[in-house]
């Protein structure tokens, strides 16, 4: 029987449910041949993570292609994504309802070891962004939460109400690499007791910004700099990297999907850094990017717009010393 485990914490109730919604996988069978394909199964059975459960297309397609014998342990902290595992029917799969920063204790929780490959798909999915009352998306009024794991943390309505104008602008650019940081950051905190929608702050935003490239709404970039500014996004990416390179086993696989310049450069700096701790000859663990980056087909981009900015790095564990 399927093993799934839960926090003691229920999920925050929703009116939509995960059925009603649609999520298309970027990437899908690159991610699953450069994970699983890859290796060398001679070493017997083995458990791979899916750090990043979200609509559960990854994990569906590893579990078809698993060497014998093998576990498939997905992550995810979000409750639309438990709701979608509790309905994966495999004695292969085990689901927890976590972030991967913390996958050093839910893989010792799940008993597992021999960690054969890892895989990230960064950043939010059609799940999240396409729900109102996540308030994730400019494109749908709903109220400024964008906490990934609503069980706790702050909201944007929160985080605006209680910042400085200095702080917005450190956020906006740090975060969002916005142009106009310092104008949209003063024009908010001025408007701050009157933002209690996304509605609200797309519309502050898309008046006092003077230009933003065709195309794309004008405050694309501030609600990705918020977003990640409540969820500690860049941190927690940190840390699960850290803690994936620790727990592969020689010749193990890391496979990241990124969909900014901001995570993918982490990526690259992270995994290719002789003075990151767990990561080159400092600590013992040698991570080599394997070939290129690999971006989405011109066919998959038609079908789906939103993998356009996808970029797909695998990285191979050469060596680990005691």
């Amino acid at each position: 029987m399927k093993r799934v485990y839960k926090t003691a914490n229920k999920a925050v109730n929703t009116a939509t449910s995960p059925d009603d919604l649609t999520h298309l996988t970027v990437l899908a069978k690159e991610a699953a041949d450069a994970l699983i394909g890859g290796q060398d199964h001679s070493q017997g059975e083995g458990c791979y993570i899916d750090a990043t459960f979200g609509g559960g297309g990854h994990s569906r397609l590893l579990l078809t292609q698993l060497p014998p014998n093998s576990l498939l342990v997905a992550l995810d902290c979000d409750e639309y994504a438990e709701a979608l595992a509790d309905k994966v029917e495999d004695p292969n799969f085990v689901f927890m309802r976590r972030n991967f920063a913390d996958m050093r204790q839910a893989t010792a929780e799940a008993g597992v070891a021999n960690v054969r490959g890892v895989l990230f798909d960064l950043g939010v999915s059609s799940l999240q962004l396409d729900t109102a009352e996540r308030g994730l998306s400019f494109m749908r009024d709903g109220p400024l939460d964008m906490r990934l794991d609503r069980r706790s943390g702050k909201t944007v309505q929160q985080f605006l109400q209680y910042s400085s104008e200095r702080e917005l602008v450190r956020v906006l650019k740090s975060y969002g690499e916005e142009p106009e940081a310092r104008r949209v950051a003063k024009e908010i905190h001025a408007r701050r007791r009157q933002i209690d929608n996304t509605a609200t702050l797309a519309k502050i935003v898309a008046e006092c910004k003077r230009a933003h490239p065709p195309g794309r709404h004008p405050a694309t970039l501030v609600f990705q700099a918020l977003r990640m500014a409540v969820n500690n996004e860049l941190d927690t990416l940190r840390r699960g990297l850290s803690a994936a390179s620790e727990l592969l086993c020689q010749g193990g696989r890391l496979v990241v999907i990124a969909f900014h310049s901001l995570e993918d450069r982490l990526v690259k700096r992270t995994l290719s850094a002789p003075s990151f701790p767990g990561v080159g000859q400092v600590g013992g663990v040698g991570m080599q990017q394997e070939g290129r980056s690999i971006v989405p087909s011109e066919e998959e981009i038609a079908a789906n717009p939103r993998a356009r900015s996808a970029r797909m790095r695998v990285f191979v564990k050469q060596w680990a010393t005691t």
